[in-house]
């Protein structure tokens, strides 16, 4: 691919643009960076990109210079259906995202784990790095969990594990990326505001099995077993009590992977919720294919905390609880959270609508929720299809949301932070929410 490239544009002024530019001036191409925001000269990145004396522009595209260069890095950013990629297709330029460009320089004797699905991604990427560490692997995580790709392909040997977390952005630039295990943990409507239709999504998220063979591994929820058609080694991770396959959720976990079978026990977790489970069996079956010892495996499951952000406890003040997970950014992770707790919850909602549909949330609210405490730029259209006729305050700031969510507590009660938006309406991203949250709650 890049026999005849010496120029290349990246489109995109955030954390994996960046990286690319530097990594590609170390290999010294001609790098010109572009975003069409106004960034600040003071921001990390210009500095980043000063430092390193990269060409860049920021508030414009200027359109003949991307386009005469011999190929164009996406950052996962920016949408296939924007004018600027649509003038590169209608040009008939090369592009691809920075996952790709990550695999084009790595070692490809090195086994690659790539993991997506709506929820869940971040928890299991990370829990199954923790394993393969423990087991003495050497071990990259990185990807959409915040840690772009291109920083660690000249650490990876021929026998490094790489284990990714994809979003379906990250998976729309990918063209030869060939990973030896997909896990897709479940996909429901998200980014609607970005994808034409679920379908549409769906098959995004799909597409991270489009290189792999027989040779390679699937890992996938059994209600996505109809969708897959290609010849490939398929691990499916079931919740019936029948119908038993490969991984079978019941009030533990019983696996039958390559002739080894077992069970995992789900009472000594340090994770909170149900959900967790699936999370748990797809790591598991990872490990499994790599036939990772059994107490390597169940030791790693048990002392895992989870991550920051996602239900993650925060403190207790005169008995009430407050949980930061501002990782969910969708009206279904956020119904995952309510899943995971009993009743008396405040719930705090609100941020940058995706065009997803919080009507799902009306019925757990109604069995669960106290109070709902609504704040955002989506609170009105929230508000609207929660049809909710009392119990609710809207606030304009989170700090507002925060001491009011303590005035309303009682003993006893939990104060949820989880949005189910996205973050980009007030803040940097949803690490920035929800470091804010807690520095809130901590100072109360």
């Amino acid at each position: 691919m890049f026999e005849n490239v010496k120029n290349i544009s990246i489109i995109g002024i955030a954390r994996s643009g960046v990286s690319s530019a530097i990594f590609l001036k170390q290999k010294n191409f001609n790098v010109f960076i572009s975003d069409y925001s106004f960034i600040s000269e003071d921001s990390e990145f210009i500095q980043l990109l000063k430092k390193n004396q990269i060409e860049y522009e920021t508030g414009k595209h200027t359109l003949n210079k991307i386009l005469n260069s011999d190929l164009i890095v996406l950052s996962p950013g920016v949408p296939l259906n924007s004018n600027i990629v649509i003038e590169i297709q209608k040009a008939k330029k090369k592009y691809i995202g920075e996952i790709e460009l990550a695999y084009q320089f790595c070692n490809k004797e090195a086994k690659i784990i790539a993991i997506t699905g709506s929820n869940g991604k971040s928890t299991t990427t990370t829990l199954t790095g923790e394993i393969f560490k423990n087991a003495g692997f050497h071990t990259i995580v990185a990807g959409n969990i915040g840690f772009p790709f291109i920083n660690f392909v000249n650490e990876i040997k021929s026998n490094s594990i790489v284990v990714l977390e994809l979003s379906s952005f990250q998976i729309d630039t990918l063209f030869s990326f060939h990973p030896y295990i997909s896990i897709i943990l479940n996909v429901y409507p998200n980014h609607l505001d970005r994808y034409s239709s679920f379908e549409d999504y769906r098959n995004s998220k799909l597409g991270l099995i489009k290189n792999q063979s027989i040779n390679d591994y699937l890992v996938i929820n059994s209600n996505l077993k109809n969708f897959i058609q290609k010849p490939i080694n398929k691990i499916f991770i079931n919740y019936s009590e029948n119908n038993f396959v490969n991984m079978n959720i019941k009030d533990y976990l019983e696996y039958s992977i390559n002739q080894r079978t077992g069970k995992i026990n789900f009472n000594n977790l340090n994770l909170l919720g149900k959900h967790n489970y699936e999370n748990i069996c797809a790591a598991v079956a990872a490990a499994l294919i790599f036939n990772i010892n059994e107490n390597v495996i169940k030791k790693t499951v048990e002392n895992f905390k989870g991550l920051e952000h996602r239900l993650e406890f925060v403190r207790k003040i005169k008995n009430v609880s407050f949980y930061n997970d501002s990782k969910s950014t969708t009206p279904m992770a956020t119904l995952t959270a309510l899943n995971a707790f009993n009743n008396n919850i405040i719930l705090i909602l609100g941020g940058r609508n995706k065009g997803l549909d919080f009507s799902i949330l009306a019925n757990i609210i109604k069995e669960k929720v106290k109070y709902v405490i609504l704040f955002g730029e989506a609170k009105e259209i929230i508000l609207k299809e929660l049809n909710l006729k009392e119990n609710y305050f809207i606030c304009d700031t989170l700090f507002e949301v925060v001491n009011k969510a303590y005035n309303l507590a009682k003993e006893n009660d939990i104060v949820l932070f989880s949005p189910a938006c996205a973050s980009f309406d007030m803040f940097e991203n949803f690490e920035d929410r929800g470091k804010k949250f807690k520095e809130l709650v901590i100072a109360l």
